[in-house]
């Protein structure tokens, strides 16, 4: 064994692969590196292999490559060389301010060429869920000179992997057991594989470090690799204006428009600043220092927010979703629902009523998995989905039926709702709050949402049947507070070890501040809250491109969704909407700035999967190489019908050339009870950053939709032009000198209100 050591790290290298990695400010003393001795190695094919055509591949990979471990042929105290002389690879690992790993080849037959890092992710066997990796936030900039990926950690710290050189991409490896739910192996690619039009660069070098927490990891990337970086802080906006920060060392910036107009702009001292928009769609912007191009960011913009809610519900058609379920498959329906009551429009009214009928069962409908049957059936009571005990699926369905009793004021929706809901309670949550189905269900999809808004509606109504649903709520939050930082999830093994998973995460912090912010505020709950979101950074993404950032980190999505290549990132997913709601109640609860702005930018990298026609898309699929898939799984998926499903050989990076007609409306409906009504003022660096308005010649515009006003910290007048009254939320104290105070609103005179915000 061969170790290497400096003040921050031990490495210990054995037989050509790095069998450790310490980071020595980690007070747990977890090893990095991970069990299937890979870390270091190099992963190679040769022109000669023909990639597309391998045999008995595992499920959820579209190829398998070379591995080269080479012999030590050189050593020092700072160096260790290894060399690989039948494949003509070397490989070096040393130590400077972080881990380097460089290899190069000169064997004119080396088709694919990068460096394995096999490390301790999340789910390996052996290390509590806390202290491993996850490869969240890859990053590759527009023109493809930079690569590099943030890899959090639930205790905090970060690893970050850096290629000092220029890379084709990147390629995760993807278990073949449980649909590719664990990450087995990351590669940084100096060149694809020739079938993915590979570059034929033999020569990487990887700059590995550790972080103490996000601020850090960007300052290791700007200093590792010398040139200007530019994040988003506000990625995207409606009216308003994107926020951009930039690095001390920019001197302009360069905006390249969807349409591939070009604008530089100076910058000065103030590093934090907004960029006016007025073109549609997604703009590039470019740092530089003295000329030379640094790491760029994508940021969006679009001029109405409910006007693209209603565009993209005009956009649905069939087929609506890879099957029939209603929990997934349902959410078409349901934002169609909402969009028709916010918008007092009936133009989705034939659609709504017949798929409505379905799912009630009327004239003999039971389709599986969408009918809720209201007969006793031989496997379940009346009022149960068909053919199910996915009950996630009837939860669902119960928020449909609200919706539709919203919209249509029909007792029989309402009545039906009621008859399901009380099936769930009574045959599927037990009596200390556990939803269950075998195995614990209850931050499966966050069904504790439609069981407080029935007890909402109810009250409102005076029935008291709302108590019911009430008392039942509040014994599931008690639930989670008791079961504490344990997160079920499904698909475990010999060769895994019980993890946590995002879904079970973002749901758990969702379901106590939705009860907290709507029936009973405790403040237990948002305690709870807190330390459960503070454990989902590390299931966060944080690149800076508005497709990503904030988004939660999930990768399995995809082998039913879009175009069912098998497992990629799943950056933008409807189901970020889970913690970026979370974030909203929480932010909205306890006036927590950076929580609202986290929101904010996670329910954007939904929005802006929305084309401006209504198109849209399962999610962005961050991966250059994506996991291939599963034949079988192909054949089932209804947006496959009739089409090739072998594997493409193509790099994606992008947005899947199926579109998505309905759960991506997913986050059109939580949105509706959100941001869709809620603005926002923050300041940030000196420099005051709106959410969800704009601001014009010193008044910031409060659009139609917005009832309610976040005011951060800050101490300054504020001049806000509308036309109907607000109420003003967050921690300030706030002096009206124009406008009339009426309860909680605030009544604008001659269309102004003047506060000052101490």
């Amino acid at each position: 064994m061969r170790i290497l050591e400096n003040s921050q790290y031990v490495v210990e290298i054995r037989s050509g692969i790095i069998e450790s990695f310490y980071d020595k400010q980690d007070r747990s003393g977890t090893n990095l590196a991970g069990d299937t001795h890979l870390f270091g190695s190099v992963g190679f094919t040769l022109l000669t292999d023909d990639i597309t055509k391998q045999q008995n591949k595992p499920d959820f990979t579209p190829y398998l490559d070379r591995t080269s471990i080479g012999t030590v042929t050189a050593e020092n105290d700072r160096l260790v060389t290894c060399a690989d002389e039948e494949n003509g690879i070397t490989v070096s690992f040393s130590l400077e301010k972080g881990l380097i790993i460089e290899a190069s080849a000169e064997n004119p037959a080396i088709s694919q060429f990068g460096i394995n890092l096999d490390l301790n992710f999340l789910g390996k066997q052996g290390t509590f869920y806390g202290n491993q990796i996850l490869p969240s936030s890859p990053y590759t900039s527009i023109d493809r000179q930079y690569t590099y990926c943030l890899m959090p950690r639930p205790n905090g710290r970060f690893l970050v992997c850096i290629a000092e050189t220029a890379c084709d991409g990147f390629k995760i490896d993807y278990s073949p057991e449980f649909c590719g739910h664990y990450i087995r192996n990351f590669k940084f690619l100096a060149s694809f594989d020739r079938a993915y039009g590979g570059s034929g660069r033999k020569h990487i070098r990887l700059n590995l470090q550790c972080a103490s927490g996000l601020d850090d990891a960007y300052e290791i990337i700007h200093s590792t690799l010398g040139v200007p970086i530019c994040l988003g802080v506000v990625g995207g906006n409606f009216a308003g204006e994107p926020v951009v920060k930039v690095s001390d060392d920019t001197d302009s910036v360069e905006v390249l428009s969807p349409s591939k107009k070009r604008r530089l702009f100076p910058v000065g001292k103030d590093k934090t600043f907004r960029l006016e928009l007025t073109e549609i769609g997604l703009h590039t912007v470019i740092p530089y220092r003295q000329g030379k191009k640094g790491l760029d960011a994508q940021i969006w913009y679009h001029h109405q927010m409910a006007g693209l809610f209603d565009a993209s519900c005009a956009s649905i058609r069939k087929p609506y979703h890879v099957d029939d379920n209603l929990c997934e498959g349902g959410c078409f329906l349901w934002a169609m629902l909402v969009d028709m009551r916010l918008q007092r429009h009936r133009k989705f009214d034939g659609v709504a009523r017949e798929e409505l009928s379905q799912i009630m069962g009327k004239n003999g409908a039971d389709i599986p998995r969408k009918t809720i049957v209201p007969y006793k059936t031989e496997k379940f009571e009346a009022f149960h989905i068909s053919h199910s005990n996915r009950i996630q699926e009837q939860f669902f369905g119960v928020s449909i039926l609200m919706e539709a009793y919203k919209l249509y004021q029909q007792n029989e929706y309402l009545e039906f709702a009621v008859s399901a809901l009380m099936e769930l309670i009574q045959n599927w949550i037990t009596d200390e709050g556990m939803v269950f189905n075998g195995e614990d269900y209850t931050t499966v999809c966050a069904p504790v949402i439609p069981i407080v808004d029935m007890a909402l509606l109810l009250s409102s109504m005076e029935d008291p049947r709302g108590e019911i649903f009430r008392e039942t709520a509040i014994r599931i939050a008690e639930f989670l507070l008791k079961r504490g930082l344990s997160f079920p999830t499904e698909g475990t093994g010999e060769d895994t070890c019980s993890d946590a998973e995002d879904g079970s995460i973002s749901c758990t912090a969702l379901s106590v501040l939705y009860v907290c912010a709507n029936l009973q505020y405790d403040k237990r709950y948002l305690d709870f809250a807190s330390e459960v979101l503070k454990l989902h950074r590390a299931f966060t993404i944080y690149s800076p491109d508005v497709r990503m950032n904030r988004s939660s980190f999930r990768w399995w999505e995809t082998i039913w969704e879009g175009d069912g290549q098998g497992p990629a990132i799943c950056a933008g997913h409807a189901w970020t909407i889970w913690k970026a709601e979370a974030l909203y109640l929480y932010g909205m609860l306890t006036a927590d700035e950076e929580a609202l702005m986290d929101s904010w930018n996670g329910f954007m990298t939904n929005f802006v999967k929305t084309s401006e026609d209504g198109t849209m898309y399962s999610c962005y699929e961050v991966d250059d190489i994506r996991g291939g898939g599963e034949p079988m799984i192909k054949r089932t998926l209804t947006q496959l019908q009739g089409e090739n499903t072998d594997i493409l050989y193509k790099v994606a990076h992008g947005y899947p050339q199926h579109a998505d007609f309905s759960l991506s409306r997913y986050a059109w409906v939580r949105n509706a009870f959100c941001w869709l009504h809620t603005a926002a003022i923050l300041e940030q660096d000196r420099v005051l950053v709106g959410m969800n308005l704009r601001q014009s010649d010193e008044e910031w515009i409060i659009g139609e939709w917005i009832d309610c006003l976040f005011l951060g910290k800050m101490d300054k007048h504020i001049v806000l032009r509308c036309d109907h009254p607000i109420r003003i939320a967050g921690g300030n104290r706030v002096e009206v000198i124009t406008g009339s105070s009426v309860n909680s609103l605030i009544q604008p005179i001659d269309g102004k209100i003047v506060i000052s915000i101490h």
